[in-house]
């Protein structure tokens, strides 16, 4: 290799080696997670006592832009953001705009109540589990819609379902073929409207009754002779994962001659 060759090898080596760091010290400021300048505020979240009524008009109304996650949701955080303020103001409402429909229309948990759980979760501590199996099995056990809108809602005096299920599929299905409306009709939509209000009600009366120190959890294990064999550590098979009736609509093929 003549000298030149070797000097010019040398000389770019040496160049390399100086753009690399660069590149190395320049990418490193480039990729600094802004999350680290960001201040993260702690659960639980502050909650101030709220007014029912306010809620349950608000929830009615946003379920009218984004479904019934973001109705319940929005209007629970928003008026926390004007009763308690703080972190409450930090989080994205628009968030909750994927549970409509049980997540985009998929009719799995019903949006109202992801919503509540996500608010019962920012601010109830170490009570959020027994909150939202309370809400969860009133939910299962109501018949929805309530009447306590018809003074504002587009449709009055409508015929109520029980769902016996947190599922968005038995709970819209059920009372679509009761009805004899569609999943996409006018009629629906207000009666979800109406379910996001009434879910959003009884999440700010189980917040307030917790914060003025006085909840009592209620929840029950229903079904306890499926329960019994199926769910939990100390059941015979430990195999189901459940908190919500059996035998209503998707096992009442199990109510007896089975393992």
């Amino acid at each position: 290799m003549s000298e030149q060759t070797d000097a010019s090898r040398r000389k770019f080596l040496v160049g390399a080696g100086i753009a690399a760091g660069a590149v190395a010290v320049t990418g490193a400021g480039l990729i600094k997670p802004k999350s680290a300048e960001a201040a993260y505020v702690a659960l639980p979240w502050p909650y101030v006592i709220l007014d029912l009524a306010v809620v349950k008009r608000r929830a009615y109304d946003k379920y009218y832009l984004s479904g019934c996650m973001y109705g319940t949701g929005s209007a629970l955080i928003e008026t926390l953001v004007e009763t308690a303020g703080g972190a409450w103001d930090s989080f994205p409402q628009d968030m909750f705009k994927y549970g409509g429909g049980g997540v985009y229309s998929w009719g799995t948990t019903c949006g109202a109540l992801n919503g509540a759980a996500w608010v019962i979760q920012a601010c109830a501590g170490a009570n959020a589990a027994n909150v939202i199996s309370d809400l969860f099995q009133w939910y299962c056990n109501y018949p929805f819609p309530s009447r306590d809108h018809d003074a504002y809602a587009v449709y009055t005096r409508v015929k109520t379902t029980v769902a016996n299920s947190p599922l968005c599929h038995a709970s819209t299905s059920n009372w679509c073929f009761t009805t004899k409306n569609k999943i996409n009709s006018a009629q629906k939509k207000d009666r979800c409207a109406k379910v996001a209000a009434d879910v959003a009600g009884k999440t700010a009366e189980l917040l307030n009754t917790l914060f003025a120190g006085g909840y009592v959890p209620v929840f029950v294990q229903p079904d306890p002779t499926c329960s019994g064999c199926h769910v939990g550590p100390t059941s015979t098979y430990d195999n189901v994962q459940m908190k919500s009736t059996c035998t209503t609509y998707c096992h009442d093929d199990k109510k007896t001659g089975h393992y």
